[in-house]
């Protein structure tokens, strides 16, 4: 088996294309001249030789591979010569220190791109920007709120009493005879003071709930439930069937574009509801097409949580009615390669 032309530029790389030998650490490519092309006059050698009867082949080689980097170090000619020739004054374990010395010189004196020069093409350094998709979320809901309830959601969606600001999002759940939300039910003119008996209400750390089960799945239910209601204000409908958010059209039903602010700070809009043409004919297509994300929240750490965002696409006959699993497979499979590269973001505030 030989080296593979992996381990070779390992090796060369970390040993900065200059010889391991204690006191030499010469450089092992020459320069390219007018009349002559580039020279190495270095050799990977082996610490533990290949062949029967070798330097140190009676030993095991390092790293259990004879050609693997572990028992190969870069040398020049001279010391290659060298080290092979006196077997008893350089050892295996002579050896490796040797190696790890010098590769340890090579990481603290030298830059990437100087260890890594003549060993492969150096690639200029480019600087991008990245837009990711996972978002980190700075708060979260510190406290959750039960108290007896015996209404049902409904009943109790009739009696809250709506804040003066509109954005202030209420979601609540019913679960074992109980209701469960973030507002403070303890508060006597709170949203919910008709619903509840305030003295009946206790609090918990949502810290806690994160670490039960059936508690942690009611807090995301919560959470799910703000969301529904923060897209709502954005004029997006709930897939319920596949849990993602969608722009629904226009009055009509007409396709629909909608003005936002970009990633860059500028003003423009997009079409985010439309039925395609086909290409040969301009005729509009038997289906509408319909912008959508997936929000998904992720508990990351013991105290830290994250909001995916997955664009998404959904297809129906009429821009109400939604196609068959089958009508849905192909056509969403095709757009798969445009959905995910970056682009302006629709859905940003």
């Amino acid at each position: 088996m030989a080296i593979t032309a992996r381990v070779q530029k390992i090796i060369w790389g970390k040993s900065g294309a200059r010889c391991a030998f204690p006191g030499c650490r010469r450089q092992l490519v020459t320069d390219l001249v007018a009349t002559d092309g580039t020279v190495v006059v270095g050799d990977i050698a082996h610490i533990v030789a290949q062949s029967p009867g070798g330097p140190r082949a009676q030993y095991p080689p390092p790293g259990g591979f004879i050609d693997a980097e572990a028992n190969l170090i870069l040398l020049c000619e001279e010391h290659h010569k060298l080290i092979d020739s006196q077997p008893q004054t350089y050892p295996v374990e002579k050896l490796l220190q040797m190696k790890t010395d010098h590769e340890r010189w090579v990481n603290e004196r030298l830059s990437d791109e100087e260890r890594f020069q003549q060993v492969s093409q150096p690639v200029k350094l480019v600087c991008e920007t990245i837009h990711s998709t996972l978002l980190p979320v700075n708060q979260m809901p510190h406290y959750v709120y039960t108290a007896p309830c015996k209404m049902t959601e409904l009943e109790v969606k009739q009696k809250i009493v709506s804040p003066q600001l509109s954005k202030v999002m209420l979601p609540f759940i019913i679960r074992g005879g109980n209701l469960i939300t973030f507002s403070d039910l303890r508060d006597t003119n709170g949203p919910f003071h008709t619903i509840v008996e305030g003295s009946s209400a206790e609090y918990h750390t949502a810290a806690k709930w994160w670490r039960d089960q059936d508690y942690y799945h009611w807090y995301v239910t919560l959470l799910n439930r703000a969301l529904n209601k923060l897209t709502g204000h954005k004029g997006l409908h709930l897939d319920k069937e596949h849990q993602r958010y969608f722009f629904p059209p226009g009055p009509g039903p007409s396709f629909r574009s909608i003005k936002y602010r970009s990633l860059s700070g500028r003003k423009t809009s997009r079409q985010v509801v439309w039925r395609p043409k086909l290409k040969h004919s301009g005729e509009y297509r038997h289906y509408w097409e319909h912008m959508a994300v997936s929000l998904r929240f992720h508990h990351v750490t013991e105290t830290s949580w994250c909001l995916s965002i997955r664009p998404e696409r959904r297809f129906t006959r009429d821009g109400y009615v939604s196609l068959t699993p089958k009508g849905i497979g192909r056509r969403s499979t095709s757009r798969k390669s445009h959905m995910y590269n970056v682009n302006d973001s629709t859905f940003a505030p």
